[in-house]
């Protein structure tokens, strides 16, 4: 699996983030990588892979 870093990641999103993924019970990077899968979403709604939980 590949690894991917982000820089200059604006505080404003880190907050929401951290308190997303909180929300969700779920780690910083498994929160990163459901919020990646929603936006990439095909044309029908499918997701590309199984959803991370």
């Amino acid at each position: 699996m590949a690894g991917w870093l982000v820089r200059e990641f604006p505080d404003r999103l880190h907050r929401k983030r951290r308190a997303r993924a909180q929300q969700n019970q779920r780690s910083m990077a498994k929160e990163a990588l459901s919020l990646l899968e929603i936006a990439l979403e095909d044309e029908n709604g499918l997701r590309t892979s199984e959803q991370v939980h």
